[in-house]
């Protein structure tokens, strides 16, 4: 397949797995190529290649070259795309900033700095997510919002429901139980009726974001493998990925203090102000660009705790030992005293 498609990258053609946690098969061909084998094949649309393709179309180059694709019929096989070399996904690069500055090794402005990189990668994505090209001559449309309250309405049931599950930790139980009407309250105050809403990368989180040497790139734009194909290909409010993005940062500081628990209040004041500081960076790019609108402010508290739910669901179903992350971004997000105590 790469010979094909991208002759001029590759050499013997020594390949190598990808080995971290992955929805479908990937390989790396020369240290220059990733070929991601889809299991199984999808039909169309399929968002990763329609994306792809549109972010080079405007211009963006902070995302992997879509290189070529192979089908069988319309069902989409195998999409082969560049390889950013030396690269590391925020999961160790951004959680490594946060432990190196609790181990006095770099300082915060430092975490800082990059956590305001992070903002503005993701503010220059959705610009150019929104911006019309050859592949998707419209992408901007109007949506109801009160789709996204409907759906964090679920979340919270079915989040309250995975809580009681058998062999459930009971941090995480006590965590939810005791903010759930504050949750509840900010879900309700989700706005409804026209919003913009863009395909978006529907999957974003730090770990989607490499860093090799000073730079940075956004990957990986399947979409939520929660969703079905043509969910994930679906324009949403771009507040999604924006909710996801800024409690990921969060759970980068509980992944830093569950390896530093001695600097556990440091970690927790660190954590606050980096995402703080990558919201603040996103708006101030997405305001430079001419869309200082984006997003609606309710819209996003909800979404960010809707999030928490997200990955508590997700948590309990597939990966129990995650759950004192959603536990921990809970507690920071509603203080125990501005919590209202559950009906």
């Amino acid at each position: 397949m790469v010979r094909r498609h991208a002759p001029q990258l590759v050499g013997p053609g020594r390949e190598r797995p990808i080995t971290v946690d992955q929805t479908h098969h990937s390989v790396v061909v020369d240290d220059a190529v990733i070929v991601k084998w889809l299991v199984p094949p999808a039909q169309p649309p399929h968002h990763a290649l329609d994306t792809l393709a549109h972010l080079a179309a405007v211009g963006f180059d902070a995302a992997p070259q879509l290189l070529g694709a192979e089908f069988d019929g319309d069902r989409l096989v195998a999409m082969a795309t560049s390889y950013v070399p030396d690269a590391r996904d925020g999961w160790d690069w951004f959680v490594d900033q946060l432990t190196d500055c609790a181990d006095k090794i770099i300082t915060a402005p430092s975490v800082l700095t990059d956590a305001e990189r992070i903002g503005e990668l993701a503010a220059q994505l959705h610009v150019a997510l929104a911006t019309p090209s050859h592949v998707r001559p419209a992408p901007m449309s109007v949506g109801d919002a009160g789709s996204e309250r409907i759906r964090c309405e679920a979340l919270l049931v079915e989040a309250l429901g995975a809580v009681e599950a058998a062999g459930v930790d009971d941090d995480i139980r006590a965590a939810l139980h005791a903010r759930r009407a504050v949750i509840a309250a900010s879900i309700a105050a989700m706005p409804h009726g026209a919003t913009p809403i863009a395909p978006i990368h529907g999957d974003l989180h730090i770990g989607q974001i490499l860093r090799s040497g000073d730079r940075l790139v956004v990957v990986d734009f399947d979409g939520s493998p929660l969703l079905d194909p043509a969910a994930r290909a679906a324009p949403r409010p771009i507040a999604v990925d924006v909710a996801a993005l800024a409690q990921s940062v969060d759970h980068a500081g509980r992944i830093a203090q569950r390896r530093r628990p001695e600097h556990e209040t440091m970690l927790d004041e660190l954590t606050a102000d980096a995402v703080i500081a990558t919201l603040a960076a996103y708006r101030q790019m997405l305001g430079s660009c001419g869309h200082a609108q984006w997003p609606d402010s309710e819209l996003l508290a909800g979404l960010r705790a809707a999030q928490e739910l997200h990955e508590i669901v997700y948590a309990v179903k597939y990966l129990p030992h995650w759950t004192y992350a959603p536990a921990g971004a809970l507690r920071a997000m509603f203080p125990i005293s501005t919590a209202p105590a559950a009906d």
